[in-house]
């Protein structure tokens, strides 16, 4: 899936859960990068500027969270969270719910 369309389905997905629209379209976009580069990282294809790039949206994406009022990890100890931007369970982005609907690993749902 694009990056456009995995923005889409988790701006569908925000929609659903009645959160803000604007700041959901934001987060949204943000997201779908993060998740893009968070598997090129995961698989070992991505490039050292990349790291750069993924702290930055990690903080922009905590704080769209916080803004959103969306349950993200608060235990690093959690196989696969990133504290303040996964869920609390594990390495899923909050109202990404490809993983939930089809029982997909969090790689396979941002990537399709």
């Amino acid at each position: 899936m694009s990056i456009e369309g995995h923005a889409a389905a988790i701006r569908a997905d925000m929609e659903r859960m009645g959160r803000d629209p604007v700041i959901s379209r934001r987060y949204a976009t943000v997201a779908a990068r993060w998740d893009q580069l968070r598997i090129s990282r995961h698989r070992g294809l991505s490039t050292p500027g990349d790291d750069a790039r993924v702290t930055e949206l990690t903080r922009v994406l905590g704080g769209l969270c916080e803004q959103l009022g969306l349950e993200t990890a608060t235990d690093p100890g959690v196989e696969g969270v990133v504290v303040g931007v996964t869920v609390p369970w594990g390495p899923y982005l909050p109202g990404d719910c490809g993983y939930l609907i089809n029982g997909w690993t969090w790689d396979h749902s941002s990537e399709l």
